[in-house]
């Protein structure tokens, strides 16, 4: 699957009344349940990019904290600056559970000079997924630096960070997973690049009826391509 077609399959599942909070959702705790097949309750770092990777991450976060781990959550951006509504939401509900007896730390990063080495046992790239695009901008390329430094285990959400997940290709540089947890379907890029990257790769199902990709819906207009302002007629047809 391409990442153009996980977006068509995502609004599409969307528009037939399966709400994105509710994929989000879904994403958090697959994301949860594969990190617990290889980890018994312990601390765990979470860097969260502010897109729907992040968000998942953050819902990951509160379904660890229930099964007895201790859980940071490192935020590579302003709240402010959360892209969706479903991942805002979900740093929100964090912010209500961050009080002093919870085994929850919130901790916001703007600057790759508030990042330190982590000693969780496990680290989770939930920083970029599908989202990357050429060579890393800071503080998203030292945080790659430093899971990919951790002695702890590293699991990434969807697609490894710096992995493109059409090609396969890294750029620049990319986390090292022990694990790649990704959704609904395995995305092309995975099954190209290296093992280094990737590790062993598991897919959660999330809940995206076959019919999201069967029958054409509002997804599907994200394939049409955006028309140049000095195309003609015998250009697009």
């Amino acid at each position: 699957m391409t990442p153009k077609d996980m977006m068509v399959a995502d609004a599409n599942a969307d528009a037939m009344g399966i709400p994105r909070t509710s994929l989000m959702e879904n994403a958090g705790r697959c994301l949860s349940n594969g990190l617990t097949k290889y980890k018994e309750p312990c601390k765990v770092a979470i860097y969260a990019g502010n897109g729907g990777n992040g968000g998942d991450g953050f819902v990951a976060a509160r379904y660890l904290i229930n099964r007895g781990f201790e859980v940071e959550v490192f935020l590579l951006s302003d709240p402010a600056l959360i892209k969706s509504r479903e991942a805002s939401l979900n740093w929100k509900v964090l912010q209500s559970m961050n009080q002093g007896t919870s085994p929850l730390k919130l901790e916001l990063v703007r600057d790759s000079s508030e990042l330190h080495p982590t000693d969780a046992e496990v680290v989770v790239d939930a920083l970029l997924g599908t989202g990357v695009k050429g060579k890393l901008r800071e503080p998203v390329s030292t945080a790659v630096d430093i899971i990919n430094q951790s002695e702890g285990f590293k699991v990434a959400v969807d697609v490894p960070t710096g992995v493109d997940p059409a090609s396969g290709m890294v750029t620049d540089k990319a986390v090292q997973a022990d694990v790649t947890i990704t959704f609904h379907k395995v995305k092309v890029g995975l099954n190209i690049a290296s093992v280094e990257y990737v590790g062993n790769i598991e897919v959660g199902d999330i809940g995206i009826p076959a019919e999201a990709e069967l029958f054409t819906g509002p997804g599907d207009l994200l394939r049409i391509k955006k028309r140049d302002d000095e195309s003609h007629k015998g250009q697009n047809g």
